[in-house]
């Protein structure tokens, strides 16, 4: 597919391999045994390009007709692409390890998404907000003490400290302020395959979203949009509402380039 107009835009499901293909699906409809594809069939767009069209049929009788697209030009759409759907936890899982290998380290850290970081050059910054229980016995998720910023080339660390505006030698500030109840309300009652399904896609369009900041991307196409939408969306599900704050305070720039990107005209191409 090429890197120009994608059509028909926001309709479509752009994908970087059939493994995100499937996490896509059960992400949005359940574990396998409550829907199946009735029909595959290839659609051509006015552009040239190639759209994957499946006849999902769910156990109500409901039909939903998806229509799949490469995000990148490569072999998407015959699982030959890359597999992003793992990278954010493997990103997540590292943080854990260099946060508690580098004291002092609350042992309810719970490290989240990465955004990039705005001190340092091609690193990512995870946010590390604490789970606890608090005196009426409710487990909930407190605001990040601290952060993690992780080399996004080979998942190194670059460096572990204070999260923006927490400082440990204030009075009052331990603990940070209370979220909300964790887990969060919409995940709460999920199947585990579909939870692992929505990290998993939320982490190849995140990734995606991640790759296009780093490369300076100022235009934004289609690819990008629907990117930076679902990966928002699927964040907000996996999230407490109450981290978007933390999110925007770890890097305000990123979060201004989020909005940008989404409110530009489709049909523009990317580029520096």
């Amino acid at each position: 597919m090429s890197n120009g107009d994608k059509t028909p835009g926001s309709n479509v499901v752009y994908i970087d391999s059939d493994i995100e293909q499937e996490a896509w699906l059960i992400a949005t409809f359940g574990p396998q045994d409550m829907w199946r594809v009735e029909s595959q069939t290839w659609q051509a767009t006015p552009a040239g390009d190639r759209l994957e069209v499946l006849e999902v049929v769910r156990d109500s009788g409901e039909r939903v007709s998806v229509s799949f697209a490469e995000a990148a030009p490569d072999e998407s759409l015959t699982g030959e692409g890359r597999d992003r759907t793992g990278e954010m936890e493997e990103l997540m899982h590292r943080a854990g390890e260099f946060a508690e290998s580098n004291p002092p380290h609350h042992p309810g850290s719970l490290p989240r998404f990465p955004v990039p970081s705005p001190s340092y050059a091609n690193a990512v910054s995870v946010p590390l907000p604490v789970l606890a229980v608090d005196d009426e016995g409710h487990p909930g998720l407190y605001a990040p003490p601290r952060q993690v910023a992780i080399h996004r080339d080979d998942a190194t660390l670059v460096g572990v400290g204070e999260f923006p505006g927490f400082d440990p030698d204030e009075p009052g500030s331990w603990p940070p302020p209370r979220l909300g109840d964790w887990p969060p309300a919409e995940i709460a009652g999920m199947s585990q395959i579909q939870l692992q399904a929505i990290i998993a896609r939320f982490s190849a369009c995140w990734s995606r979203v991640l790759d296009a900041w780093f490369d300076g991307v100022v235009v934004a196409d289609d690819v990008l949009r629907a990117d930076i939408r679902e990966g928002l969306r699927r964040r907000s599900m996996l999230d407490l509402m109450e981290m978007t704050t933390y999110y925007d305070r770890l890097n305000p720039v990123f979060a201004k380039w989020l909005r940008d990107m989404i409110r530009q005209d489709r049909g523009t191409e990317g580029a520096r």
